[in-house]
């Protein structure tokens, strides 16, 4: 994984390599060959340009860690949702507070 503080000759390197990959794939492809190199269902969705359908199951094939994190991320979103739809839970005065985030810590402050 290449850093925001990576050096300028390591990411021409990096660059280069998939420019000459990409190239290597087309001219295959172009050629009608086949190639012994296994890429992930998502990347044969998105040359054949299908990206459309991508699917979380996709992110799991080309990163684990983060499709595990993603999948925390929506179980967060679907509670918080129906801790909102929950009348018992939310009442109108609550939407006169909110949470910012300043500097480190969250202060309760009203609308």
């Amino acid at each position: 994984v290449l850093g925001p503080n990576t050096p300028a000759d390591v990411v021409d390197k990096v660059c280069a390599k998939f420019s000459f990959m990409g190239k290597f794939v087309a001219r295959s492809l172009m050629d009608s060959r086949m190639l012994d190199i296994p890429f992930s269902e998502a990347f044969y969705k998105w040359i054949l340009g299908v990206e459309g359908t991508f699917t979380a199951q996709d992110l799991q094939h080309v990163d684990p860690v983060m499709a595990r994190s993603f999948a925390q991320l929506a179980e967060v979103a679907v509670k918080k949702h129906n801790l909102e739809k929950d009348s018992l839970l939310v009442s109108p005065q609550m939407h006169a507070w909110y949470l910012p985030f300043d500097g480190g810590a969250y202060r309760l402050v009203k609308h």
